[in-house]
């Protein structure tokens, strides 16, 4: 099975945000997210054994033990690469969280000591509202995008690490919840 972990957004944030992508010009060469892919991505896994999966949850039972409930804000937009003419991403960002980097490093190590590489790349939390298929014009869209680089889309408070699986299907991924890990 295709996993990856994440924390999953509050209702109300991810209908802000499916509103907001609602205003962007709808461009034929942008795949646009729907509420199941508004998630701040912690690990990605790939495809793993049932075995593997169990590990995996109590990896993360232990993980989310370590780090008690915080805030986080969903503020600004961007692209990457950032300032492209012809970006590949185009996301909504998250408030600087130091508990969120420490719950991503503790993830990210947790898994390591079960198999799983650590990642190489720095963690840049964001939320992928869009991907570009192909390079085109989206002036427009980049335009909105910059008139909102500091618009506050919303807080909360991250309770949980999710466990999802994601099964490709020709319309687009489908995510399903294996389990969830509650921070005390």
């Amino acid at each position: 099975m295709r996993t990856f972990i994440a924390i999953d957004l509050d209702a109300g944030i991810k209908d802000i945000l499916l509103e907001f992508i609602g205003r962007l010009r709808r461009q034929p060469s942008v795949k646009w997210a729907g509420v199941q892919g508004l998630h701040i991505t912690l690990k990605f896994l790939g495809e793993i054994s049932e075995d593997e999966a169990k590990r995996v949850e109590s990896a993360l039972r232990t993980v989310a033990g370590m780090h008690p409930k915080f805030p986080l804000g969903i503020k600004g937009t961007g692209t990457f690469p950032p300032n492209a003419r012809n970006p590949r991403v185009l996301w909504a960002g998250i408030e600087e969280s130091q508990a969120l980097a420490a719950l991503q490093a503790d993830v990210d190590g947790a898994l390591e000591g079960i198999g799983f590489p650590k990642e190489e790349r720095a963690f840049h939390p964001h939320l992928t509202l869009g991907r570009t298929k192909y390079p085109s014009d989206i002036k427009e869209t980049l335009s909105i995008l910059a008139k909102n680089a500091d618009t506050i889309f919303g807080r909360m408070t991250v309770e949980k690490i999710t466990f999802f699986k994601s099964t490709l299907k020709p319309q687009g991924a489908e995510y399903s919840i294996i389990s969830e890990a509650r921070l005390p």
